[in-house]
C-alpha cells in the first residue's frame, strides 16, 4: 500500500515529468472470489455491487499513486460468466453525475463507479453490462471523469463469436476521452484481436486520427495473448495501450506499453481497504507512459 504523495509515488519509481500521463488498472480480478456464504453470492446484481465496490477501493488505491486514470476490465469483472438472467443495469445518458444526483438505487454500479470517480478525483475507464429501454442489452464502457461525470459512452461494436446470445453490437463509433491533456481512445475486448482475424484496423485507425495517443482496453476473461497483441497495436500506431482482464476460472494478463511498444516502468500495490468477503488477489498496477 502506498503511503506518500501522489507525484511521489511516480518519482520513487524512476518516473519523471517528461511522461504526460500517469495511468494505472485493474489486474488479477476475478468476480467470483467472494467467501462461501458471502451476501455477494446471492444475486448477480449483488456480485456486481460487490465488485464495484472494489474497483471503488481500487480507484483509492490508484489516485494514491498519482495515477490520472484507472482502467478496469470488461463486464464480466463485475456479474462473471452472464446468462440471461444476469444483471444489466439501465443505462444512464452520457453527461449524467449519477453521484451527485443520487441514482443509487436503480443504478448501483453507474452510481459507486460515478462517485469513486468523484471523491478520489480520477478519472475511471470502466465497463457494464447494460440493457436500454428498447430491452438490448450491449456491452458498454462508461468513462468517469474526476469529478464524476459519464463523460464517454462507448458500445462494443465487434462482438466475439458467442456473445450475440446475450447482447447486440453497438455501432461503429470509434469514441476517445481526455485525460490530463492527452487522449485516449476506448477499445473493448475481441476488438482488440478483430483486426488479426479481419484485417480491418479502421477502428485503432479512426481513433489515432482523432488524435488518440493511448488506449484504454478493457478485456473479459483469460486472453493469454493480452500482453504480446497490446505490443502490436502500440508499434503500429505508435501508441501506449493500457489493457487489463479479468481472470474468473483462469489467469488474467495485463499490459501497460509505451508508444515505443515496450512495456511500461510500472509497480504494483495491494488494494486498501478490501470489501469484505472478497478472497481474491486484485491489486492496481500504475506507471507514466
Amino acid at each position: 500500500m502506498w503511503k506518500v504523495g501522489t507525484v511521489t509515488a511516480l518519482h520513487m519509481l524512476g518516473i519523471t515529468s517528461a511522461a504526460s500521463m500517469h495511468v494505472s488498472l485493474l489486474a488479477n480480478h476475478d468476480a467470483t472470489a467472494w467467501t462461501k456464504g458471502s451476501p455477494c453470492h446471492n444475486t448477480s446484481k449483488s456480485l456486481a455491487t460487490c465488485n464495484a465496490q472494489l474497483f471503488a477501493s481500487a480507484a483509492t488505491t490508484a489516485a494514491a499513486a498519482g495515477a490520472s486514470v484507472l482502467v478496469l476490465p470488461e463486464g464480466y469483472g463485475l456479474v462473471g460468466t452472464p446468462t440471461k438472467t444476469s444483471y444489466y443495469e439501465p443505462l444512464l445518458p452520457q453527461s449524467t453525475r449519477a453521484c451527485t444526483d443520487g441514482l443509487q438505487i436503480d443504478h448501483p454500479i453507474q452510481y459507486t463507479l460515478a462517485c469513486a470517480a468523484k471523491e478520489n478525483a480520477i478519472t475511471i475507464a470502466s465497463n457494464i453490462f447494460v440493457e436500454l429501454p428498447n430491452n438490448t442489452r450491449r456491452i458498454t464502457e462508461i468513462v468517469y471523469s474526476a469529478d464524476g461525470e459519464s463523460v464517454a459512452v462507448y458500445d462494443k461494436h465487434h462482438l466475439f463469436p458467442g456473445e450475440s446470445k446475450f447482447f447486440t453490437p453497438g455501432p461503429f463509433n470509434p469514441t476517445t476521452f481526455e485525460v490530463s491533456g492527452s487522449t485516449m481512445g476506448i477499445i473493448i475486448c475481441y476488438e482488440g484481436f478483430y483486426p488479426d482475424v479481419s484485417g480491418d484496423w479502421s477502428q485503432m485507425t479512426s481513433l489515432v486520427s482523432m488524435n488518440a495517443t493511448a488506449f484504454a482496453w478493457s478485456v473479459g476473461m483469460s486472453v493469454g495473448v493480452l500482453p504480446v497483441q497490446a505490443k502490436i497495436m502500440s508499434k503500429r500506431f505508435k501508441t501506449a495501450v493500457v489493457g487489463t482482464e479479468d481472470k474468473e476460472g483462469g489467469s488474467a494478463h495485463d499490459a501497460i506499453t509505451t508508444a515505443a511498444g515496450d512495456d511500461a516502468t510500472s509497480t504494483t500495490a495491494q488494494i486498501s481497504q478490501l470489501p469484505k468477503g472478497y478472497s481474491g488477489a486484485a491489486y492496481v498496477r500504475a506507471a507514466a507512459i
